[in-house]
């Protein structure tokens, strides 16, 4: 099955066996702490369990292979690549979040990376001042105000909410990628996926040492963000506060 369809697939039917709890959490008022967004917490600390046993026995190794085939810098102007190509996503998500200034910005950065960067491969724009931006559908829902959803881990992609795991699949379409040949598409988004795991190598051994439970570590953390991102940085003082002593 080709890959766009895995990863639609798996987050469709992530998102079917807890629909009805993720529809009950769309209120105004967010959780008071991130274990009520987590109803479902046996269940993923299962998908958790096993996303860990696949990644221990295959993804990690790749990636460590990667790294030790491949040097910092040729690693760096990958990922410098696909940021390029992400950028274009983020640019329609700014625009659907009505901030044209923000959005320019991304499709500016697009159009220097992919000239004077050589396609991505140096991010010529942040040296010019123009900052990578960080959005995505996910986001996007909860500037609409859909700002509160079941935490969920996904099988494979990890940890996630409903309103997040359809966003998945908006920012997929949102994407150039459907636009890409098959033959390339494929390979690239395998490169993609390699070189995210192996730069995620080091912040894991960190979040090893750090954490008491490795899953509430990572839970309580993807919320954490996750919140700060649907209130761009101004939580309201109270669910601050609250969010603070649970993580």
């Amino acid at each position: 099955m080709p890959l766009n369809k895995i990863i639609i697939t798996t987050v469709l039917l992530s998102m079917m066996s807890v629909g009805l709890t993720g529809c009950a959490s769309t209120t105004a008022t967010a959780p008071d702490t991130a274990k009520e967004a987590d109803p479902l917490e046996p269940m993923n600390r299962k998908i958790y369990a096993f996303n860990k046993f696949v990644d221990k026995y295959t993804l990690k190794p790749v990636a460590q292979g990667y790294r030790a085939v491949l040097p910092t810098p040729v690693r760096q102007s990958v990922t410098h690549f696909f940021d390029n190509i992400n950028d274009i996503t983020i640019a329609a998500n700014h625009l659907l979040q009505w901030k044209p200034n923000d959005a320019a910005t991304d499709v500016v950065r697009v159009i220097v990376n992919s000239t004077a960067g050589v396609l991505g491969f140096f991010d010529v724009a942040s040296k010019l001042g123009l900052q990578k931006g960080e959005a995505d559908m996910g986001q996007t829902f909860g500037v609409w105000g859909y700002k509160n959803s079941t935490y969920i881990v996904i099988p494979l992609l990890g940890p996630s909410t409903v309103r997040d795991g359809i966003g998945i699949v908006g920012d997929w379409y949102a994407s150039p990628w459907p636009l890409v040949d098959e033959e390339w598409r494929y390979g690239l988004q395998a490169v993609s996926f390699v070189n995210k795991r192996s730069n995620l190598l080091d912040t894991e051994a960190v979040v090893a040492v750090a954490a008491y439970d490795e899953y509430l570590f990572v839970r309580n953390a993807y919320i954490q963000k996750r919140h700060y991102m649907m209130y761009e940085g101004n939580i309201p003082a109270n669910q601050h506060d609250e969010f603070e002593d649970d993580f």
